[in-house]
This record gives structure tokens, C-alpha cells and sequence, in this order.
């Protein structure tokens, strides 16, 4: 491959032979009007446009570069793009995808490596099935932009987040020019791509997982829509649904003995010392109610309350101190109920020792407010304590949306194509997070398609309109709607997403989940209990055997 001449070559050559001039295309442009005609090529170096990377089709394209690295054409710029990157190395596409000029392809951003990889493998799936059904449903993809035109397959690029989820973004926005990402799956990473670039690229972000408070407050409309969307429920709902179990466990525990008619029961709070910690504790205090009715205060002034802050294991240099003062609290405060509210540390440095620690002659049920505690380290956990004592059934946790019949049949349907594995409860916010893009995709027509303009089409999919359950079954109805300027009203896996656009979010299910067991009884997945919270009331039985 031939490089632009004298100043390109010359920086190279000034540089050094091993020197990253670029991780993305924007990257050369920005460097001046020399740098005009350049691309970011494979070496990250800033190569010039020839007759080698000049394009007019994708068909082009991958004929030069094969199917072992599949490139695109820029209707733009009229250059071969290569769809995969340092950090986005996996497309999920039908090999006849990357030839055809009308595929659309979608960003899909998650952690593909590190230590919550396996969480996000199961939404990376979903989002395939997804995809898929609607290769079922016209054996090509969604309707045409424009009457009589081509079919649209849809395509996404996987990036992993983990080691640097800008770089990953540059590459989707920059080289790919994708209108929409699924992800990331961490609440800060949203807020920072949002806010530092997504949102001004007028790029629109869909997240089915990252339930933090602060989501609902960014400030992202670039153009009037709001630009980050999102198919589970704020954290926030998480802690009020915590609250609102307080007493329905109160009652089980008082119910069965544990706790004496004329005795009061105590609850501590465990949760991080950061902003996402301290917001969660405020919204269980400010809502919670036991003994009696009393609120959060009073129980405080009754010494029937305590506030465990274990500090923030992100910025402390020596976070076990924290975790150890912690559990000498718990022990020595010894509630009836602690309500934790933190992430995967919980499991991995506080809730062994607690129970390894605690002398009260009963045990404390606990109740897991994030889902950032439901990883394996947590079974680990559960597994590596006595059976005797029973920590698998005293364990309640939330999940985001409600089982049923939709749910049902999308966990049928994720078994069938990943060999009986079970989804996980956010495998499918990663499923109708594909639907919701999709759908407003067609609602668009032939409207350029853009963060806002999705956003717009988003509004299109919720009530009040006809209902259309999710499903390839389904796609035909939705399209025939849609394509007529109609609106629909979109159920989903996960809930019925129906959306407030002024944040973004909608007031979904969430339910009250345990821990199952395998034959042998030890702790192995987890589970619906029946029950679920909507709207400050929990419905159903909590019960965990």
C-alpha cells in the first residue's frame, strides 16, 4: 500500500516506523489539508486515498479484502472501511451482508473481556436472535427506505468496553457512521460517551443494562430528542422496590417466629460511599417503613436503623479496611434484614465473612438491591458457606421485567439457538432493545437516519397504539403499521416499554428474584419467585425454598 507523499511520509518517518498516528479516520482529517484524503488503515497510519481503497459498492470492497476482514463501502467519502477494529472484532452479520450496499449497521458496545464478560455474553446473543428474526420474517431484513427499493438487512459491530470503550466508539462513529449503539453496559461509560461525543455525532445510545440515577438526569438533546434510551428501570426503582419488601419480609419473619410480636426488627443498610451508593441508601431511607409504620428516622432514633457506608472501592486506597469495618458493624448491630447496596464486592469481600462472623442466634435475610451483585461470584459465595445455614433461601435480589408468556417464549427461543443455555433477566433488554431500533428504523421511511431521527421513531412505538407482542410472528404486523405512517405499541420481552421520550425510560416490572439450586441443592442460577413490583406495590408471594 502506497502512503500520501512528503508530509504524511515524513512524519512517518520522523515519528518512527512503530508511531500510531490514528486509531480512526477523524483521526487524519484532524490532522490538516494535507491529511484530507487520507484513512486510518490497519497500522493506524494515515494512508491516502487510491485507487486501491477508492470504492463505488461493498461488493467492490470485499472483493479486495475478502470475508476474513470485511470492509464496507463510504457512500461518503467512496473508500473501502473496514467494519472490525482493535476493539470491535466481531460482527454479527450474514456473510451476504457486507456486499450489500443497503445493509444497516448498528453499534453494539459490551464487556467482552474482564471479569463481567460472561454477564455480557447473554445480551450479545439476544441481540443476535434478535437480528435474526428478522432474516426470518422476509428471509432479507426490514422494508425499504423507499417504496420499490431494496430490503435492508441489519448488521451490528460488537465492540468490548473494557479497555477503552472511546476508542471502541470512535470506530463506530467515525468509520462505520452508525446511527444508534446497544450499550455500554456501565452506567458511567454511557454518561461520559453521551455527554463527551455520542450525543454532538447526533449518535443515539440504547442501554439494556446500567440502571444508574444519574442516566435520567444527562442532559443529551442535541436537537430537542433526548439521545440516550434505555430498556431497564432506573436504579432508583430497584431501591424503591427494596423498600417496598421491607415489610412484606418483616411479615414472613414474624410470620415464622423469627421475630417476636413485642419485639421490634432491625435493618441495616450496606452500600457503597460513591454517589451511585449514597443515592441508593437515600431512596430506601426516605421510603422504607417497619415496626409498625414507622418510617426510616424514626427507627434511626429508635437504634433499630443503621447506615453501613463500606466506602468507595474505586477511589480508596485500601478498600478492606472498609469491608472489614463493615462487617464488624453488621455483626455487632446484628439486623434482622440488610439491604445491600453496592456491586460485585458485596459478594466477593462482605458477605462471607459476615456470615462466617456472626454469633446472633438468627440470620439475616438479604436483600441485593443492583443487579451488578447477580454474577457467579455471588453462587461462589453462597456454595462455599454451610448448607446448614441456609444463605442460599435468605438471599432476595431485582431483576429488571416481569416473566410471562413473551418472556417464556424468548427464553424458548434463546435456548433453542445457544444450546439449552438459559438467558439471563438482561439478555432480554438486549433482545427488545433490537426490536425497539429496528422498528423505529422503518417508522423513519426514507428519513436519513440519525440519533434524533431514531429518537423520533422511538416515539412511534408506544401507546396509545394497537399493541404488537415482540416476535418474528409479529414483524409482519409491525411493518405493514409502521410503513403505513401508523404507530404501535411495542410489548417486549423484558415489558411493555412504555417509554416517557422526555428521559427515556419506562415504567417497568421489576421482579423479585432468588437463587436456585441443582440437584445436589447447592446454589447454581436465579430465578423468578413469583413475585414483582410495579408502581410502589409488590404483587405476588416472595418465596424462595
Amino acid at each position: 500500500m502506497s502512503f500520501i507523499t512528503l508530509t504524511v511520509s515524513s512524519c512517518v518517518a520522523l515519528l518512527g516506523q512503530n508511531t500510531t498516528q490514528c486509531d480512526s479516520t477523524a483521526d487524519c482529517t484532524a490532522r490538516g489539508p494535507d491529511f484530507a484524503s487520507t484513512v486510518c488503515n490497519s497500522d493506524h497510519l494515515c494512508q491516502a486515498i487510491t485507487d486501491e481503497t477508492r470504492c463505488d459498492t461493498s461488493a467492490t470492497c470485499m472483493a479486495r479484502y475478502g470475508a476474513d476482514a470485511p470492509h464496507v463501502c463510504d457512500k461518503q467519502t467512496h473508500r473501502c472501511v473496514k467494519l472490525t477494529s482493535e476493539d470491535c472484532t466481531t460482527p454479527l452479520a450474514d456473510s451476504s451482508d457486507y456486499a450489500n450496499d443497503s445493509t444497516i449497521y448498528l453499534g453494539l458496545m459490551m464487556p467482552m473481556t474482564g471479569t463481567q464478560a460472561s454477564a455480557a455474553a447473554p445480551i450479545i446473543n439476544a441481540v443476535d436472535l434478535a437480528r435474526k428474526d428478522f432474516k426470518l420474517n422476509s428471509n432479507t431484513g426490514l422494508p425499504p427506505a423507499k417504496e420499490g427499493g431494496p430490503r435492508r438487512p441489519l448488521a451490528f459491530i460488537v465492540c468490548d468496553e473494557q479497555v477503552s470503550f472511546m476508542r471502541a466508539a470512535h470506530h463506530l462513529i467515525d468509520d462505520v457512521h452508525v446511527p444508534a449503539i446497544i450499550g455500554p453496559s456501565f452506567s458511567s461509560n454511557v454518561a461520559k460517551l453521551s455527554t463527551d461525543y455520542a450525543a454532538g455525532a447526533d449518535v443515539l445510545l440504547m442501554g439494556p443494562t446500567g440502571g444508574a440515577a444519574l442516566i435520567t438526569t444527562l442532559d443529551v438533546r442535541p436537537k430537542g430528542k433526548r439521545l440516550v434510551w434505555r430498556t431497564v428501570p432506573s436504579d432508583t426503582e430497584h431501591a424503591r422496590t427494596h423498600a417496598a419488601l421491607v415489610p412484606v419480609i418483616e411479615k414472613q419473619l414474624r410470620d415464622a417466629g423469627v421475630i417476636a410480636a413485642n419485639e421490634a426488627m432491625k435493618v441495616a443498610l450496606l452500600h457503597r460511599g460513591d454517589n451511585f451508593g449514597k443515592g441508593l441508601a437515600s431512596t430506601v431511607f426516605d421510603n422504607m417503613r417497619f415496626n409498625n409504620g414507622k418510617t426510616a428516622a424514626e427507627n434511626l432514633a429508635d437504634e433499630k436503623y443503621a447506615d453501613v457506608d463500606y466506602g468507595d472501592p474505586s477511589t480508596d486506597p485500601n478498600p478492606d479496611t472498609g469491608y472489614a469495618k463493615a462487617i464488624t458493624r453488621l455483626k455487632d448491630f446484628a439486623p434482622h434484614i440488610i439491604l445491600a447496596g453496592g456491586a460485585d464486592e458485596i459478594s466477593q469481600k462482605i458477605l462471607g465473612p459476615t456470615e462466617s462472623n456472626w454469633t446472633a442466634t438468627y440470620r439475616p435475610r438479604w436483600l441485593n438491591i443492583t443487579g451488578a451483585t447477580l454474577t457467579g461470584n455471588l453462587l461462589a459465595t453462597v456454595n462455599a458457606q454451610p448448607a446448614s445455614k441456609g444463605l442460599r433461601t435468605r438471599i432476595v435480589a431485582t431483576a429488571a421485567g416481569r416473566t410471562g408468556p413473551l418472556y417464556s417464549k424468548f427464553t424458548i427461543l434463546y435456548q433453542g439457538a445457544n444450546e439449552g443455555a438459559t438467558p439471563s433477566f438482561y439478555a432480554a433488554g438486549g433482545y427488545d432493545a433490537t426490536y425497539l431500533l429496528a422498528y423505529s428504523i422503518v417508522a423513519l421511511g426514507d428519513q436519513p437516519l440519525t440519533g434524533t431521527a431514531l429518537a423520533t421513531g422511538l416515539e412511534r412505538l408506544i401507546p396509545p397504539a394497537p399493541v404488537v407482542a415482540t416476535g418474528a410472528d409479529s414483524i409482519s404486523k409491525a411493518f405493514d403499521a409502521l410503513t403505513r405512517n401508523q404507530s404501535i405499541d411495542y410489548d417486549g420481552a423484558m415489558g411493555a416499554h412504555d417509554f416517557n421520550p422526555a428521559v427515556g425510560e419506562a415504567t417497568n416490572d421489576i421482579q423479585i428474584i432468588c437463587i436456585g439450586a441443582d440437584d445436589s441443592g447447592r446454589a447454581a442460577n436465579f430465578r423468578p419467585s413469583g413475585a414483582f413490583y410495579r408502581n410502589g406495590v409488590i404483587t405476588g408471594t416472595v418465596a424462595c425454598p
